[in-house]
């Protein structure tokens, strides 16, 4: 977080804490589901044009829009979707025989999203109007929506 203001870093900490929570945790099931609620508070917080779409399709959509080139935007798209079913198994029905084969691919997506959404924050944080996480939160959603568009409008995501 070096070169961040002081107000940003202060907004950015719990995002941070779940992030280490989520990346450090010795119970593989407690790691999973740290990372996929901190995608989820990231990018599922902020519900725009896509409000008919299942919260796991967004989580899908978002976090591909998010991290992933025009040429496997599908694939992390799918991977997100597998991702997000894996820890509804653990949470609802205590299913948690694939974690641990998923964890570290989600780790690598979670860092690549909270690393894009931390430099997204800082160099758009003089021109937000509403300078706390929600409001930093919203145009960086808003930013991901735009993108899905023009990538299902390119056939690049169903």
């Amino acid at each position: 977080m070096v070169g961040l203001s002081e107000d940003l870093k202060v907004l950015l900490e719990d995002v941070m804490e779940r992030f280490g929570r989520g990346y450090s945790s010795s119970r593989y099931d407690d790691a999973y589901k740290n990372l996929i609620t901190l995608s989820e508070i990231i990018l599922i917080g902020y519900n725009s044009n896509d409000k008919g779409s299942a919260i796991k399709e967004k989580f899908a959509n978002r976090l591909a829009a998010a991290i992933a080139q025009d040429a496997d935007v599908q694939s992390v798209h799918d991977s997100a979707l597998r991702m997000y079913k894996e820890r509804s198994n653990e949470t609802h029905e205590g299913n948690n025989l694939n974690i641990t084969e998923e964890l570290r691919e989600l780790r690598c997506a979670v860092r690549e999203m909270v690393q894009n959404f931390i430099v997204f924050a800082k160099s758009q944080y003089g021109s937000i109007a509403n300078k706390t996480f929600k409001g930093i939160k919203r145009e960086y959603v808003l930013g991901l929506l735009a993108r899905i568009s023009t990538l299902q409008t390119r056939g690049l995501l169903r």
